[in-house]
């Protein structure tokens, strides 16, 4: 809410809200009506008693991603939009679009950002095209994009090709360690609803450990995401080979000494060591 309609506007609505009704019993009306005065008086034009409705009041959420066409000699972007449809309609037969504000981030060859661009969706409409300074032949190379930068919307956001594959070797290069945690939240989603394979998302997340620096997602990934997948989302005849990858890499981040200075991080990596050895040879390693 805060992110949508900003802080200015959200400010003078619970500032004109707390004066009107001081020392009285309110309902959700009440306080959404002041709202609605204050975007009225920042000229802003939504009916907020539909928006409230629509996120309060319904199940389900959407499925959110980005389209493009991109040329295969120059990279050049085109037809960059947001896309969204009803996630589970199947279970959730109440679902709706819902109007809601996003950032999505460009990334350069280095996974820096490029630009950052605000879009807000639509109740009414499926796709909301994007036409700035992300597309065409003035703007920078884009080898990435960041979909929900910030993490300031709510759905089930998907991540596009390009996305992906330059993930594979650059994730750990994201500057922000909320958006590269973001991201593996986001790649361990996609596998629970059958989006994107469990081996790539696996592969995505290993090839970048070595060089993580963040505690929390070293302890994200080894303590849930990996075991999770190796477990539930594998065949039991790829398991062995890949716990024994996994088991090597636990031992080179050890040694690499980065985290030294964090004994609960190593001793979570000890720990996941050990769940991963499966042979002999490994478990005579870590006696």
């Amino acid at each position: 809410m805060v992110f949508f309609l900003g802080k200015d506007l959200l400010k003078d609505g619970l500032k004109t809200y707390f004066a009107k009704y001081k020392f009285k019993n309110t309902e959700l009306k009440d306080f959404i009506a002041e709202l609605a005065a204050a975007a009225k008086r920042a000229g802003m034009t939504i009916d907020f008693t539909a928006w409230s409705d629509s996120w309060l009041t319904k199940a389900g959420c959407a499925s959110i991603k980005i389209d493009y066409d991109r040329d295969a000699a120059s990279g050049e972007i085109s037809n960059l939009k947001l896309v969204q449809t009803l996630y589970n309609v199947e279970n959730t037969p109440e679902n709706r679009l819902r109007r809601q504000a996003i950032n999505i981030a460009s990334l350069d060859e280095n996974m820096q950002v490029i630009d950052v661009h605000r879009v807000e969706t639509s109740d009414s409409v499926n796709e909301v095209p994007i036409t700035d300074k992300f597309v065409g032949p003035q703007a920078k190379p884009i080898h990435a994009f960041l979909i929900n930068y910030g993490c300031h919307g709510y759905g089930k956001f998907e991540i596009d090709p390009m996305t992906l594959t330059a993930l594979e070797s650059g994730m750990h290069k994201i500057t922000s360690s909320l958006e590269r945690k973001n991201l593996c939240n986001v790649m361990y989603d996609l596998i629970k609803s059958g989006s994107l394979p469990a081996s790539r998302v696996l592969r995505i997340i290993t090839n970048n450990l070595e060089h993580e620096p963040a505690v929390d997602i070293l302890q994200d990934s080894f303590r849930f995401i990996i075991p999770c997948i190796l477990s539930k989302f594998l065949h039991e005849e790829v398991n062995e080979t890949r716990s024994s990858e996994m088991f090597n890499l636990t031992l080179k981040i050890m040694k690499s000494g980065r985290f030294n200075q964090f004994p609960a991080a190593m001793e979570m990596l000890l720990s996941s060591a050990i769940g991963f050895a499966t042979t002999k040879d490994e478990i005579a390693l870590i006696a």
